[in-house]
C-alpha cells in the first residue's frame, strides 16, 4: 500500500505545468485594545487533507511494545512555524473557530473611573453621608404608633423602628448589626439588648418549658461579625444535646462539651470558599470578623480565634466525608479507606469505571491509548517549621485523601535514611544538594507530589513531605505501584536541558511513544498557585498542615474537573490542526526523501524502530558532538574562573572578571532577542494579535536592557558616560548595548581588561561557527523543500503546504545568516584583519547555497528576471532578488558533470563547527536523518494526541459519572449528569469530525475532493487566551 502511494506521488513529481495556486483562506480580525470583538476572530478551513499525497503516519507500535507511564517533554510544532504567511496557510479539518460575543466597548465600560470622578463621586459621597443619618424617610417607625430609634444594617432597609418593630422583626435573625439613635449619632448596640433571644430545641415561634440559659453570653460567629447573644438551650427534650440542638439551627458548635460559642455554617462554608480560591488564613479572616464588629478598637468581642481555627478543621473534615457519600455508609468516617476522599481524574484511566470492556485484550498499537501518563516533582517552598505541639496534633484523615498517612510514609524513609543518591547527569542544586540541605528547625523541607500529567490532578496519596532535599527515596512511597506495572520514565520539557546531552533523546517526550503532546510540566503550573499558601502553612501544626494541604489538593482538583469540557474542547480543536499539519510537513520530506535516497529512508525507518522498540541503543536523534559551541565556552570559562580562585583564592581580581563574564553573556543574550524583534517586525502583514506580540516583546526587552545598564553601572567603572538615554524616539530592538566590541579601541582598552575582551572574543567566536552550523543544516532541509519546485503539485493542498514549508525554511536561513554577520563583526572589532579571517570569512549571498548547488549564470538570471516580470514582479524587488539586498540568491542545482567555479561549493561546508570531517556528504545524509526522525515523531505525536483527547472525552460522559462519583443522593449525580450532557453536546460534531481526520490520514485511496464535498463545516465557539495556543492556529 505504501509502495503504490509512493509511486503516485513519483508520478505527481515528474509532471510538468505551471503552478496554478489559489487563494486558500482569509482571517479577519479586528480587536480594540483590550479585547476581541464578537464578530472578529473566525477561522474557516476550506480545504480537506489531500488524501493522493498523503501516506499514513507511520506510529511504529511493535505487539511487543509495554504500555508506558510517563511525563511529557514537548514543544509543539517545533519546526512548523506558526509565524507562515497567514494568506498562504491552508487550515485542515473543516473547523470554523469563533470567539464568544463579548459586549461592545464605549468609555464608559473602559474607563468607568474617568466618567464617575468627573461626574458622579459627589453624589455617591453624599449618599454615604445621608446613611449616616435618618435618610429621607425620617425617624417615624413604619407602624406609625412611635417615633424610631432604631435600625438594621443588615436589613434590607435603612428605615427606623420602634424597638417593638425591631425586635419582633428579628427573632429570626438575632445575628442582625443594630444600631440606636444617640441625640446627634447612631451607636451599635448588642441585639440582646433590645430583647432579642434565641431559643433551641422547638419550632420557630414556639418556646421551650424549661428552659436552660446558657452561662454567660454566647458567641456567635457569623458573616457580619462576631456578635453576643442570649441563648436559651431545651431541657425538655434529653434526645437532643446542646451540640445536636446548635447543629440543628446551622450553628456549628465549637465544644461538643457544654458549647459556650459557635459559627454559623455560612461563615464557615464563606471562609472555606475563600481559603480555596484565594489562600485566606483562618487568622487574617477571624482578624477580619473582629473588625466588622468593631472598627474602633474601644470595644473589643470577646476572643475565639482558637475556637474558630478548631471549627474550622472539624468543618473540612466532615464536609469531605459528606462529599464522599461516608454518611451513607455504615461504617462512617470511620471506615474510610486511604485515597479514598481524593477528587479523582474524570479523563484519566480507571479500570472497571471509565474504560470500555476488554481494554487489557486490546492489541499492541492500541494499548498506549489507555496508559496512565503521571508527572512527578518537588516543592521546596512548602516547608515546615518545627512547632511546639507537633507531637499531640494529628492529623483526623490519615492517607484518606491526596496526602499520604504520615506515620506509615516517615517509617519508609527512615527505614532508608542512610541511603545516599546522586544523579550526576542534571545540573539542578535540588538534586546536588539532596544529601546536604540545611533542615535545622524545620519538620519538612517541602513536599513531593504525583499528579496526572494530562490534567493536572493530584492522585490519592500523592503529596509527601521531604525531609532533606529532593531525595529520590522519599518519592517512591507516593507512587504504590504494583509489580506487574510497566513505567517509562522520562523528563519534562523545562527539566530536560539541564541534563546531558546522552539524556536528551533518550528521556525526551517528544520521541515517547503513545504520549501525544503532554508536556510534563503540570507540577510546576500546580505550585504557582499552591504556594500561594505556602507561608501560612508552614507555621501550622502537623496536623492541621496536613488536613489543609488534603483540603488544597482536592480544591484544586474538583476546580480542574469542572474545567475540564473546556480544556479538552480547545485540545481537540488543536489536535485537529496540528494532527493534518505535521502529517502534511512528514509527507513532503518523507516523499522527497525516499526519491531522492531511498535506501538511506528505508535505513532510517528501522533504525527508528529498532531504537523505539528499545532493541537498539543507538539513538537515531543524536548528532556528533560539536568541536565549537557557546555551551563550551561557556563551560572552559567557568573552569577558568575556579582555577583562578583556587590559585589566588577569592580576591578582588575575581570577582570582577565573573561580573564581566556574567555582563558580556547577557549583552549577546539582548543582542539575540533584539534580532528575533527585527524579524517579527519585518513581516508586511501583522495582525493585531501579532502586532501586540511584538509591543509586549518590546517592553520586555526594554526593561532587560534597563537592568543590564544598571548592572554595568554598578560593576564597570567609566561605562556610565557611554550608556545612551533610551527614550522614546528609539525601540528597544535598535539600542546599541555598551560591550567591548562597540567602543572605540581607546575606550575598550581604558574600561576593560584584557580578560574581558577575551571572554567576549571566545563567545563570539564560538556564536560564529553555531551560526555557520545552523546556516548549512537549513540549507539542507532547502535542498529537500525546493526538490522538483518546477513540477506541478497534485493539488492546491499540495501546492500550500510545500510553500508554507518553504518559507519557513528561508525565514531561517536568513535568521543564521544576520547572526553570523553580527558575530563576526564583532570579531573583527575585537580582532582586526588577520589570518582568522581565511576561515570565518565575508558571508556573500552568493555565499549560501547548498552543497552541490551553484549561482545562476548570466543567461539564467535573465531568464530568472524575464518569468518575475511576467508574474508581476517590481524591477526593484527582481534586483534584490538576483544580488541579494534583501534574500538569498537564487540558486539552481548544479548537473554539469565537469565541475567549474560557480559549482565550487560554498566555503560555509567547510568550516562548519561542529562537522569537519573528510567526508562532508556523510554529515549532510546525518543531518537530513535527524530531520526525517524528528519530522516523523512530530507526525505522530500530534495523531497520538487527537486520539487520546477524543478517548478522554469518552472517558468524560461515560455512564458511570450519573452516579455521582459516591457523591451524597441525587443533587451532586444530578450536577455530574447535566455536567456529562452539557459536555456531550458541545463535544459531539468534533468528535465526529475526528473520526473523518483520522479516516483521512489512514486511507490511501481516498479521493480528497470527494471527501471535502461530503464534509460539512463545524463551526466551534470558544473563549481564546493567548495561553491556549489556538490563536496561532486560527
Amino acid at each position: 500500500m505504501a509502495k503504490d502511494r509512493f509511486e503516485r506521488n513519483k508520478k505527481r513529481f515528474e509532471t510538468t505545468g505551471p503552478l496554478q495556486p489559489k487563494g486558500s483562506r482569509q482571517t479577519l480580525i479586528t480587536s480594540s485594545a483590550h479585547r476581541i470583538s464578537s464578530t472578529t476572530f473566525h477561522v474557516e478551513i476550506n480545504q480537506q487533507v489531500p488524501q493522493q499525497g498523503l501516506q499514513p503516519v507511520p506510529r511504529a507500535r511493535d505487539p511487543e511494545q509495554h504500555v508506558e507511564s510517563v511525563e511529557m517533554d514537548w514543544q509543539p510544532c517545533e519546526n512548523f512555524s506558526t509565524e507562515m504567511p497567514l494568506d498562504e496557510e491552508e487550515e485542515p479539518g473543516r473547523v470554523k473557530v469563533t470567539v464568544k460575543p463579548k459586549a461592545k466597548r464605549y468609555q464608559d465600560s473602559d474607563h468607568p473611573l474617568l466618567t464617575w470622578k468627573e461626574k458622579h463621586r459627589d453624589e455617591y459621597l453624599d449618599g454615604m453621608l445621608i446613611s449616616e443619618g435618618w435618610g429621607r424617610h425620617g425617624s417615624r417607625c413604619r407602624c406609625g404608633s412611635a417615633s424610631g430609634r432604631f435600625r438594621c444594617l443588615d436589613c434590607f432597609s435603612l428605615q427606623m423602628m420602634c424597638r417593638d418593630c425591631i425586635c419582633n422583626q428579628h427573632q429570626l435573625d438575632p445575628l442582625h448589626r443594630i444600631q440606636e439613635w444617640k441625640s446627634d449619632y447612631f451607636q451599635r448596640v448588642p441585639i440582646k439588648d433590645i430583647g432579642v433571644h434565641v431559643h433551641l430545641g422547638h419550632r420557630l415561634g414556639e418556646l421551650c418549658g424549661c428552659p436552660k440559659q446558657s452561662q454567660g453570653d454566647f458567641v456567635v460567629l457569623s458573616v457580619t461579625g462576631i456578635h453576643e447573644v442570649v441563648v436559651f438551650f431545651c431541657g425538655c427534650n434529653q434526645e437532643l444535646d446542646h451540640k445536636q440542638q446548635l447543629l440543628e439551627v446551622g450553628w456549628w458548635p465549637s465544644s461538643y462539651k457544654d458549647p459556650r460559642s459557635a459559627a454559623t455554617f455560612e461563615v464557615l462554608r464563606q471562609f472555606h470558599v475563600l481559603n480555596l480560591q484565594a489562600q485566606t488564613p483562618p487568622t487574617d479572616f477571624y482578624r477580619t470578623l473582629e473588625k466588622l464588629s468593631d472598627r474602633s478598637g474601644l470595644s473589643q468581642p470577646p476572643d475565639r480565634l482558637a475556637q474558630f481555627m478548631t471549627m474550622v478543621r472539624q468543618w473540612r473534615h466532615v464536609k469531605m466525608g459528606k462529599r464522599f457519600g461516608r454518611g451513607h455508609d455504615p461504617s462512617g468516617l470511620s471506615g474510610t479507606q486511604q485515597g479514598s476522599t481524593a477528587v479523582l481524574c474524570h479523563a484519566c484511566p480507571q479500570p472497571g469505571i471509565n474504560l470500555p470492556l476488554g481494554w487489557d485484550q486490546a492489541p499492541a498499537n492500541r494499548r498506549w491509548l489507555y496508559t496512565l501518563i503521571l508527572a512527578m516533582d518537588a516543592n521546596f517552598k512548602q516547608k515546615a517549621r518545627s512547632r511546639p505541639k507537633d507531637k499531640l496534633d494529628e492529623t483526623l484523615g490519615p492517607g484518606w485523601g491526596c496526602v499520604v498517612d504520615h506515620d506509615s510514609y516517615m517509617a519508609l524513609v527512615n527505614a532508608r535514611r542512610h541511603a545516599d543518591e546522586i544523579s550526576h547527569c542534571v545540573g539542578f542544586n535540588a538534586i546536588w544538594n539532596a544529601n546536604t540541605k540545611k533542615s535545622k528547625g524545620l519538620r519538612a523541607t517541602g513536599i513531593g507530589a504525583v499528579i496526572c500529567a494530562r490534567h493536572e490532578l493530584f492522585r490519592p496519596n500523592g503529596i509527601g513531605d521531604l525531609q532533606k532535599g529532593e531525595r529520590m527515596r522519599t518519592m517512591p512511597s507516593e507512587l504504590h505501584l504494583p509489580s506487574s506495572t510497566s513505567v517509562h520514565f522520562k523528563v519534562p520539557k523545562f527539566h530536560l536541558p539541564a541534563h546531558v546531552q546522552a539524556c536528551h533523546a533518550p528521556f525526551s517526550f517528544n520521541f515517547a511513544v503513545g504520549t501525544g503532546k503532554t508536556d510534563g510540566e503540570g507540577p510546576e503550573r500546580k505550585w504557582s498557585t499552591f504556594n500561594n499558601a505556602a507561608a501560612s502553612l508552614s507555621m501550622m501544626s502537623h496536623g492541621g498542615r496536613l488536613d489543609t494541604m488534603a483540603d488544597q489538593a482536592n480544591g484544586h482538583n474538583y476546580d480542574k474537573v469542572i474545567g475540564t469540557g473546556t480544556l479538552l474542547l480547545k485540545r481537540l480543536v488543536k489536535a485537529i490542526s496540528e494532527s493534518i499539519i505535521n502529517a502534511r510537513a512528514f509527507t513532503t520530506i518523507n516523499d522527497v526523501l525516499r526519491i531522492q535516497f531511498g535506501e538511506h529512508v528505508r535505513l532510517w525507518e528501522k533504525q527508528v524502530e529498532s531504537w523505539e522498540q528499545g532493541l537498539s541503543k543507538e539513538c537515531p536523534y543524536d548528532r556528533p558532538a560539536m568541536s565549537v559551541s557557546v555551551s563550551k565556552v561557556k563551560k572552559e570559562m567557568a573552569e577558568e574562573n575556579e582555577r583562578m580562585q583556587r590559585e589566588k583564592g577569592q580576591n578582588e581580581a575575581v570577582v570582577v572578571l565573573a561580573n564581566a563574564a556574567t555582563m558580556v553573556i547577557e549583552g549577546i543574550e539582548i543582542e539575540e532577542a533584539q534580532q528575533s524583534i527585527r524579524r517579527l517586525t519585518s513581516l508586511s502583514k501583522q495582525t493585531d494579535f501579532q502586532a501586540t506580540n511584538i509591543l509586549n516583546r518590546r517592553t520586555a526587552l526594554l526593561n532587560r536592557i534597563q537592568r543590564f545598564h544598571k548592572y554595568q553601572v554598578e560593576h564597570i567603572a567609566g561605562i556610565a558616560e557611554h550608556i545612551p538615554n533610551i527614550n522614546g524616539d528609539i525601540q528597544s530592538e535598535d539600542v546599541i548595548l555598551q560591550l567591548p566590541s562597540t567602543l572605540p579601541p581607546d575606550a575598550r582598552g581604558a574600561i576593560f581588561s584584557k580578560d574581558v575582551i577575551g571572554l567576549e572574543d571566545k563567545l563570539r567566536h564560538a556564536y560564529a561557527h553555531e551560526a555557520i552550523d545552523d546556516l548549512t543544516d537549513h540549507l539542507c532541509s532547502r535542498t529537500v523543500a525546493y526538490a522538483h519546485s518546477t513540477r506541478q503539485p497534485a493539488s492546491q493542498g499540495a501546492y500550500t503546504k510545500t510553500r508554507a514549508f518553504r518559507d519557513q525554511i528561508e525565514s531561517r536561513v536568513k535568521s543564521s545568516e544576520i547572526s553570523y554577520k553580527r558575530h563576526r563583526a564583532s570579531l573583527y572589532a575585537l580582532r582586526g584583519p588577520g589570518e582568522w579571517e581565511k576561515v570565518l570569512r565575508e558571508l556573500r549571498p552568493e555565499d549560501i547555497r547548498a552543497m552541490g548547488e551553484r549561482t545562476l549564470l548570466a543567461e539564467e538570471q535573465e531568464t530568472f528576471r524575464q518569468a518575475q516580470k511576467l508574474a508581476g514582479i517590481s524591477e526593484k524587488e527582481i534586483e534584490e532578488a538576483l544580488f541579494g539586498a534583501e534574500t538569498n540568491v537564487p540558486t539552481v542545482e548544479d548537473t554539469n558533470v565537469l565541475s567549474s567555479k560557480s559549482s565550487t561549493a560554498s566555503w560555509i561546508w567547510y568550516v562548519a563547527g561542529d562537522r569537519m570531517s573528510t567526508d562532508r556528504q556523510k554529515d549532510i545524509q546525518i543531518g537530513l536523518q535527524v530531520q526525517w526522525c524528528k519530522a516523523r515523531a512530530r507526525a505522530q505525536r500530534s495523531r497520538e494526541e487527537l486520539e487520546l483527547v477524543d478517548e478522554e472525552m469518552r472517558r468524560e460522559v461515560s455512564p458511570w459519572l450519573a452516579d455521582g462519583l459516591k457523591a451524597y443522593a441525587s443533587e451532586q449525580s444530578d450536577i455530574e449528569r447535566r455536567r456529562g450532557a452539557s459536555w456531550q453536546v458541545s463535544w459531539a460534531p468534533l468528535r465526529m469530525r475526528v473520526a473523518d481526520v483520522i479516516k483521512s490520514l489512514d486511507d490511501n485511496y481516498l479521493d480528497p475532493e470527494e471527501m471535502l464535498q461530503r464534509l460539512k463545516t463545524v463551526t466551534v465557539e470558544l473563549e481564546l487566551d493567548v495561553e491556549d495556543g489556538l490563536l496561532e492556529l486560527y
